[in-house]
């Protein structure tokens, strides 16, 4: 893990590649980030593969990712169907990335066309948990009932929010969306504390891209 620093990031695969590696699966920190280690790899013959992030220098053998347009305008579609009035809080991911903007875009383009009468909160985190937790309760500090859904743009969120809002009598009151899909998020469905997250196939078509790299 590169807990978001990029320059341990370069070093890691750097390393992974002094110990041998013929490809190596990579979720890079951002689009920019991993000019040195694409061209140490290319320069050892290594392959590298992109999961959910694009590359925006170098090259590398491929690109794996989800449409987070489609995230956005899904997010959208679920909220839409069901709350038309009152305020809906988005949590974004990083806007510098195009995975936050991708899915800030699309969501922002359509709440304004299928809910016009619907106040878009509109947070950055910069993918970052407590930022998200803090956003979420100030929204429900400042709103209460008159907030109606929220949208995680990704799974961590959903750690902090759904105990807040049940600590504020507000489950199943106020609208949960997140993005991923993983195990937790599974659990939470079914216990009626999430309303919807959408899956993230990548890891598994990276793991597809991987053997066929070697």
């Amino acid at each position: 893990l590169a807990a978001a620093n990029a320059s341990l990031q370069n070093n890691q695969i750097e390393t992974l590649v002094n110990e041998g590696a013929k490809a190596i699966i990579v979720n890079p920190e951002t689009a920019t980030s991993l000019g040195p280690a694409i061209s140490y790899a290319a320069a050892h013959h290594v392959q590298l593969i992109s999961v959910d992030t694009i590359v925006g220098v170098g090259k590398v053998y491929m690109v794996v990712r989800a449409s987070n347009i489609l995230y956005g305008q899904d997010a959208c579609a679920y909220i839409s169907s069901r709350v038309k009035s009152g305020y809906v809080l988005d949590l974004e991911g990083d806007l510098t990335s195009s995975n936050g903007a991708d899915r800030t875009n699309a969501f922002d383009q359509c709440m304004a066309a299928n809910d016009p009468n619907v106040h878009v909160l509109k947070d950055p985190t910069v993918w970052t948990e407590a930022t998200a937790v803090t956003d979420a309760q100030n929204a429900v500090n400042a709103y209460g009932s008159d907030l109606k859904a929220i949208y995680a743009q990704w799974s961590s969120p959903d750690l902090g929010v759904l105990p807040l809002l049940a600590s504020k009598h507000l489950t199943g009151k106020v609208l949960v969306v997140s993005d991923d899909g993983v195990p937790f998020e599974m659990c939470d469905i079914s216990k009626g504390s999430l309303d919807a997250s959408q899956s993230q196939p990548a890891n598994l078509y990276a793991y597809w891209a991987l053997k066929y790299a070697l």
